[in-house]
């Protein structure tokens, strides 16, 4: 359960934004990351 589970596709509701959910996470974290290089780098 810890490493990111995910319902097979039978199990979810035809509408179900998980992967549009999983997109934008993944767009939110390489940019923290960019910002926390950035600082890190003092630019």
């Amino acid at each position: 359960m810890l490493t990111g589970p995910v319902l097979p596709p039978q199990l979810l509701s035809a509408d179900w934004p998980g992967a549009a959910l999983r997109s934008s996470y993944t767009d939110y974290q390489r940019e923290m990351m960019r910002s926390v290089r950035a600082q890190e780098r003092g630019t």
